[in-house]
C-alpha cells in the first residue's frame, strides 16, 4: 500500500485533512454534496421534488491533477453552467411537438431499447407521446405502500347534486389531492389506477422495511404539554406514543373500501405480485463489502430486472468502475477497501486545494444518499490513530448512529478502523434503539393491515382477477404465511396456474409489554417452516388449477450477501415439518412428505435438502403430475445418520483418508482408494484444457487466466517431486495399496517432510493441491471411466442415477446402478441451477464425506474486520442453519459433466467475482447447473450403439 500513502507527497502543506488521507491510505477520492430539490422537478431520476429521494451530487478529487485556470471552478460538484443561447424566432412557429400520428407497436418496440427513467421523460414530450408510452410503462407496475399513498388518500370531493359547480374543460377522469394541502402531485398512488389501471398487465405491491429506512427512524415526541394554574410543564404521554407516519400508513391500510374501488381498476391485469418484508429478519447492518455498499439493487418483485438498467443503476456502475480504476492504479486490493467519510467543516474545507478536481469527471455525479450514511465517519480535528498496545486494551467496538451532513469527503481506504475507534454504524444488529424496536412494531401493525385490506380487495373484486394466471409472492416475512390460509382468497383467482411463494425466515419477534416497553427477542429461523408446510399442505396442494409451483427463501445462500451471510444461512426445503427435515428412514420422511397432485413443474429454490428427502420427493410424485423438477440453488447434504461424529471412523489426521476418494467416498480399503498420480493427472489435464479454452474462445479475466496457470505450474512440480520420490508401480497402479499406517515412515532417508496424500505418505510439497477452479472442468480423454466406480452413497451422482429421468450409470456400463429400470413416471426433465453441497455445521452428524479436504485461502484482513464485526452480529448457530459447501470431489464433478453434461461454475463473471468481496471462493465454486431430459436416454444408447 505504499503507492496509495505516496499519493498525498505532493499536497502543498501538512493540514489535518492531508494528514488523514495521507495516514488512511486513502485511493478513490470524491467530494460530495447534498443538493436542494427543485420545486419544478419532473420526479425522474435524478430530478426529484422530494429531499428524501434526492441523490447527492459528487466530484471526483485528484491531488496530482492541475486543472487549467479558466475551468478550475466550472466542474465544482458536478454543476455545468446553463447555457445563455437565445433561439431565433421563427415566423409561424406554433408551440409543442408536431403529431406523429405513429403505429403503438413502433412505440412499444423503441421502448424495448430504452432504461425505464428515458421512457418515463418520452412521456413529457408531447400529449401523443404520454397517451403511446403510458400503454408501455404502465404495462408492469410495482407500487410501494409508503407515506406517498397516506399523503394521496384524502377524502373524495362531495358529488354536486345540485349541478350550481362549474365544470372544466379537460378535467381528467382521475384526481389525486394530498391530506397535507399541497397541491404537489408526491409519488404513485391507489388514485391513479382511475386513470393508468388500463393499461396494467402485471400489478405488484410491496411494502418493505429496508434497512436504510430502518436506520433512520424519525423522532417522535415522549412527552406533552400540561398546563396548571403554576404553569407550564411537559409529561410523559399516559398511552403508547405512535409514530405518525407509520400511524397514517396503518390508517390508510385499513381503508380497505378504497383499496376495493382501486382494485376495479385493473380490468386487464393477469399478473399479480406481492413483496412484504417485515424488517424482522437478517440484518446485515455493517456487514457489507465496499461492492455491495456501491451497487445497490432493489428488491426484485416479478422475477427478473430490465435487462437495459435504469439511470440510477448507471450511476452506481460509473461509480464503481472508478473506486476499481482507482485501486488498480494504486495496487491496492479494492476487495479489503471500505469507504470512510469526512464531514465538512471550516478546516476541511480550507484544506482543500482548488486544484483538486479530477481531469476526468462522470457523466452521472449522483450517488445514493444511503451509500454516505454507511460510510464510517471520522472527525478530522478529534481523529488519532492508536498505537498496538492501546489496540489490545481494547475488547470490543461501539458501534453509534452518524449525524447527517450536507457536504464532505468521500474515500476508499483498505486500512481496516482499529477496534479503539468508534466504528459509527447506523444499524447494530444486536442491539437496535429503541426507536428502532418502535419502528419495528408499528410497521408490523401496518403491514397486517394492509394484508388483510389487500386480500379483501381482491376477494371483493372476483369479476377484476379472473384472468389472473400468476401470483409472485416474491418476499414474504414468515410470520405473515398463516394470513394467506384463507380459502377464499385463494377462490377469488380461479385461472391461477403458476405460484411463487419466497419466505423471508425471522430472526427476531417483536412485542410490547403492558407497561409500553418495546422490545426484540430473538428467535430461531427455522421456526417459520411449519407454517409455511402447514399452508401449502391445507391450501395450495389440493388445488387442481395451479400447475406451476415454485418454492423457497428469499435470503441466506450463496446469492446473500456479508461475511456473515454468503453461502450460509442455508434453510431447508419447506417441503416436511421443521422437526423431520434430518429425517433419514424413508417410511418417517413419506409420512411428512408434501405431495402436489396436480403440480406440472415444481421448483426448490435457495435450500437444502438430505438425500434422502430428495429421493422421496421423486417417488412420491413417479405415479402423480409431475412433468419437471427445478433445483434452483439446491444444496445436498451429507447422508445424515444418527450417532455422534467420527464415531467408528479412523483418525483424520494428519488428513482424512478420504481426501481423494471417489466421488468423496470415506470407506477406506483398496477397492476405494484412488491413486494420487492418477487424480493429479486428472487434475493437470483438466487445467490445460481449461486453459486452452480460455485462450481460444477468450473469456474470462486475465486475472482468472493467470491463476489458473499458476495453479497449473505448481501441480507440474509437484507431479515432478512424484514421480522422482514415488515408486514406479505406486505410479501405475489402477488403486492404492491397503491402508497405509497414519504415522508417517522415516524421515531421515530423505531429511524432508512428508505428507498423506490420497492414502499414502509422499514428500511435503510447499504447493498443496488446489481446489477445482470455478471454470467449466473438462473431461478426461475417457469420460465414461469416471462413470464406472461406485458413487459415494448419498451424493449427487448417487442420486441423479436413481431419480434421472434419462441416462444413469447403467447405461454407460457400471455394475452400481440403483436406478431401478421398470420404473414408471411422469417426471420428463430435471433442471439443477447452480447445486452443490451444504453441512449443518451445528449438528452432530458425520458430514466428513463432504467436508472441504482443500481450506481455502484467508486474508488476514478480512478475519480482522470479521472479528470486528462480531459483537454487532447476530448468531447463526441453529441446528437447521446450513452453510454452503464450496467444494465438490473431482471424479464426482468429472461424473457429472461426462454422464448427465452438466457444467460447473457460473457463466456471469461479475457475479462470480462479487462472492470474492465476501471472504469466499470465486461464485459457482463447487457447483453444477445443467437439464437431465428423458429423450436424452434415447440419445446414449443411439450413441452407444
Amino acid at each position: 500500500m505504499k503507492r496509495s500513502r505516496d499519493r498525498f507527497e505532493g499536497l502543498n502543506g501538512k493540514t489535518s485533512t492531508t494528514d488523514i488521507l495521507k495516514n488512511r491510505e486513502a485511493v478513490a477520492l470524491l467530494l460530495y454534496r447534498t443538493e436542494t430539490p427543485d420545486p419544478t422537478a419532473n420526479d425522474i431520476w435524478p430530478n426529484f421534488r422530494n429531499a428524501a429521494k434526492l441523490p447527492v451530487t459528487y466530484t471526483n478529487l485528484d491531488e496530482n491533477y492541475q486543472a487549467p485556470k479558466e475551468t478550475r471552478t466550472k466542474r465544482r460538484f458536478g454543476k455545468t453552467s446553463k447555457s445563455n443561447v437565445a433561439f431565433p424566432k421563427v415566423q409561424g412557429f406554433r408551440r409543442g411537438r408536431p403529431e406523429w400520428r405513429l403505429p403503438v407497436e413502433l412505440f412499444e418496440e423503441v421502448a424495448g431499447y430504452l432504461n425505464r427513467d428515458d421512457i418515463k421523460s418520452m412521456r413529457l414530450v408531447s400529449q401523443e407521446l404520454n397517451s403511446y408510452v403510458s400503454q408501455v410503462i404502465f404495462k408492469t407496475v410495482v407500487v410501494p405502500f409508503n407515506t406517498e399513498i397516506y399523503g394521496m388518500l384524502g377524502q373524495d370531493p362531495k358529488p354536486d347534486l345540485k349541478g350550481k359547480k362549474k365544470v372544466k374543460i379537460g378535467t381528467p377522469g382521475f384526481f389525486w389531492k394530498n391530506s397535507n394541502g399541497d397541491d404537489v402531485y408526491n409519488g404513485h398512488g391507489l388514485d391513479v389506477f382511475k386513470g393508468f389501471g388500463q393499461h396494467i398487465l402485471k400489478f405488484g405491491m410491496s411494502f418493505e422495511v429496508s434497512e436504510d429506512a430502518l436506520s433512520k427512524p424519525l423522532l417522535k415526541s415522549v412527552t406533552e404539554q400540561h398546563t396548571s394554574f403554576w404553569g407550564s410543564y411537559h409529561w410523559p404521554f399516559e398511552d403508547y406514543r405512535r409514530f405518525d407516519d407509520v400511524a397514517g400508513l396503518e390508517c390508510a391500510a385499513d381503508e380497505t373500501p378504497r383499496m376495493k374501488l382501486a382494485f376495479s381498476e385493473l380490468s386487464k391485469v393477469t399478473e399479480l405480485a406481492l413483496s412484504v418484508d417485515s424488517g424482522l429478519g437478517w440484518l446485515n447492518g455493517p456487514d457489507q463489502s465496499i461492492r455491495a455498499r456501491v451497487l445497490q439493487k432493489p428488491p426484485v418483485v416479478f422475477g427478473t430486472l430490465k435487462q437495459i438498467p435504469d439511470r440510477r443503476s448507471q450511476a452506481q456502475k460509473e461509480l464503481w468502475d472508478y473506486i476499481q480504476s482507482c485501486h488498480q492504479a494504486a495496487d491496492v486490493d479494492v476487495k479489503l477497501a471500505m469507504l470512510y467519510k469526512m464531514e465538512a467543516h471550516k478546516s476541511l474545507l480550507d484544506s482543500l486545494d482548488a486544484n483538486m478536481p479530477a481531469r476526468e469527471q462522470p457523466s452521472m455525479p449522483f450517488l445514493d444518499p444511503q451509500l454516505v450514511n454507511e460510510a464510517a465517519l471520522l472527525h478530522a480535528a478529534d481523529i488519532q490513530l492508536p498505537t498496538a498496545s492501546e489496540e489490545a486494551d481494547v475488547l470490543e467496538s461501539s458501534f453509534l448512529a452518524p449525524a447527517g451532513s450536507s457536504t464532505g469527503i468521500l474515500f476508499s481506504s483498505a486500512t481496516q478502523p482499529t477496534i479503539t475507534e468508534r466504528f459509527i454504524y447506523p444499524i447494530t444488529p444486536t442491539n437496535l434503539t429503541q426507536a428502532q424496536e418502535e419502528w419495528l412494531l408499528e410497521t408490523e401493525w401496518a403491514q397486517r393491515a394492509f394484508l388483510s385490506s389487500y386480500m379483501l380487495a381482491i376477494i371483493d373484486n372476483p369479476t377484476t382477477f379472473h384472468r389472473v394466471h400468476t401470483l409472485n409472492i416474491a418476499r414474504l416475512s414468515d410470520r405473515y404465511i398463516p394470513t394467506l390460509s384463507r380459502a377464499d382468497f385463494w377462490n377469488a383467482l380461479p385461472s391461477l396456474r403458476a405460484v411463487t411463494l419466497l419466505v423471508l425466515p425471522g430472526w427476531r419477534t417483536v412485542h410490547k409489554s403492558e407497561a409500553g416497553f418495546v422490545n426484540t427477542q430473538k428467535i430461531d429461523p427455522a421456526s417459520g417452516i411449519d407454517s409455511v408446510y402447514e399452508m401449502l399442505k391445507n391450501i395450495v396442494s389440493h388445488r387442481q388449477n395451479i400447475k406451476k409451483l415454485t418454492l423457497g427463501w428469499a435470503h441466506g445462500g450463496e446469492h446473500a450477501q456479508g461475511f456473515f451471510a454468503r453461502n450460509k444461512l442455508l434453510l431447508p426445503a419447506p417441503i416436511m415439518v421443521a422437526d423431520k427435515a434430518v429425517e433419514h428412514r424413508p417410511k418417517i420422511i413419506s409420512q411428512s412428505m408434501l405431495r402436489f397432485s396436480h403440480v406440472e413443474e415444481l421448483t426448490l429454490k435457495n435450500c437444502w435438502v438430505t438425500p434422502s428427502a430428495l429421493l422421496q420427493l421423486v417417488t412420491e410424485h413417479d405415479s402423480l403430475s409431475l412433468e419437471k423438477l427445478v433445483l434452483d440453488s439446491v444444496s445436498l447434504t451429507a447422508p445424515l445418520t444418527p450417532g455422534p461424529p467420527h464415531a467408528n471412523a479412523p483418525p483424520i489426521n494428519p488428513a482424512p483418508n478420504n481426501q481423494m476418494a471417489p466421488f468423496g467416498g470415506n470407506a477406506p480399503g483398496p477397492q476405494n482408494q484412488a491413486n494420487p498420480m492418477q487424480l493429479l493427472h486428472f487434475h493437470i489435464q483438466a487445467l490445460q484444457l481449461q486453459i486452452q479454452q480460455l485462450q481460444i474462445t477468450g473469456g474470462g479475466q486475465q486475472g482468472q487466466l493467470a491463476m489458473l496457470q499458476a495453479q497449473l505450474q505448481n501441480q507440474l512440480q509437484l507431479q515432478a517431486q512424484l514421480q522422482n520420490q514415488v515408486p514406479l508401480h505406486l505410479q501405475l497402479q489402477q488403486h492404492a495399496p491397503a491402508q497405509l499406517p497414519h504415522q508417517p515412515p522415516n524421515q531421515a532417508q530423505n531429511n524432508a517432510p512428508v505428507q498423506y496424500v490420497g492414502g499414502m505418505w509422499v514428500p511435503h510439497h510447499p504447493f498443496p493441491v488446489p481446489a477445482m477452479p470455478a471454470v467449466a472442468v473438462a473431461a478426461t480423454p475417457d469420460p465414461r471411466s469416471t462413470l464406472m466406480g461406485k458413487p459415494r452413497p448419498g451424493s449427487w451422482v448417487n442420486i441423479l442415477d436413481i431419480v434421472s429421468p434419462g441416462p444413469n450409470l447403467a447405461d454407460f456400463g457400471s455394475e452400481f446402478s440403483q436406478a431401478i429400470e421398470e420404473r414408471n413416471t411422469s417426471l420428463q426433465a430435471i433442471e439443477f441451477i447452480s447445486c452443490g453441497y451444504a453441512k449443518l455445521p451445528n449438528t452432530t452428524f458425520d458430514q466428513t464425506a463432504i467436508e472441504r479436504q482443500v481450506p481455502s485461502p484467508r486474508n488476514t484482513a478480512m478475519i480482522k474486520r470479521m472479528l470486528t464485526l462480531t459483537p454487532a452480529m447476530l448468531s447463526s448457530k441453529w441446528p437447521l442453519m446450513g452453510e454452503i459447501v464450496q467444494e465438490v470431489n473431482m471424479e464426482e464433478l468429472l461424473a457429472l459433466q461426462a454422464g448427465w453434461h452438466m457444467e460447473m461454475g457460473w457463466k456471469n463473471a461479475e457475479e462470480a467475482q462479487a462472492v470474492e468481496f465476501d471472504a469466499q471462493l470465486p461464485g459457482g465454486t463447487g457447483r453444477f447447473s445443467g437439464v437431465v431430459r428423458a429423450s436424452d436416454r434415447v440419445t446414449e444408447a443411439s450413441a452407444s450403439q
